[in-house]
């Protein structure tokens, strides 16, 4: 599975995913200083204990080997990095799981739905993945409420859950495959 090398369009033309580089983790910073980004997000773990640098160079890494990894959101009023959206390979079950984050002064614009919805056609039409998945915090209704709106189901199953700063989040996890997928977008 190559992601591919140059960007992918949105539904949104001033909208448009990179591939993630270095100089997003500073970007990653002001999100997640923002008093709205929700702090039960492994990201704002990240970023308090600094470690958020080095997932972005993994994530540059895994590009590089050809693996699903990270891309960041632009807009084209030149800010770069307003969010970003990612597929990550399960090693153990071969699961394509789906991440996504928003700088909160973007929310309510469609911007995330927009990225979404490019990167999970660019998997199932490009690099024609099955099925992917993702797992939502249950207390995150608006994350909840997003793969609703794109045709991702409730699996009825718990998703992987997180810990963090010594509390357990419970996810729920949602999947779409490919044919609702091309049905629903056809």
């Amino acid at each position: 599975m190559t992601p591919p090398s140059n960007l992918i369009e949105t539904e949104i033309p001033r909208v448009v995913l990179r591939p993630i580089e270095y100089l997003d983790a500073q970007h990653i910073e002001d999100a997640v200083s923002d008093e709205r980004f929700p702090a039960q997000l492994p990201l704002s773990e990240r970023v308090r204990t600094g470690q958020h640098k080095v997932w972005v160079e993994s994530m540059v890494l895994s590009r590089t080997l050809g693996r699903p990894s990270f891309w960041s959101i632009d807009i084209s009023t030149k800010e770069r990095c307003i969010g970003q959206v990612g597929l990550l390979m399960d090693k153990q079950t071969t699961k394509l799981w789906l991440a996504y984050w928003l700088h909160p002064k973007h929310w309510g614009q469609g911007l995330q739905k927009a990225a979404v919805a490019a990167l999970v056609n660019y998997a199932f039409r490009e690099l024609q993945a099955r099925e992917i998945f993702a797992a939502v915090g249950q207390w995150n209704e608006r994350s909840s409420g997003l793969l609703t709106r794109l045709g991702f189901s409730r699996s009825g199953y718990p998703g992987p859950g997180y810990e963090l700063n010594g509390e357990n989040h419970i996810t729920e996890e949602f999947f779409i495959d490919r044919q609702k997928w091309i049905d629903k977008n056809a």
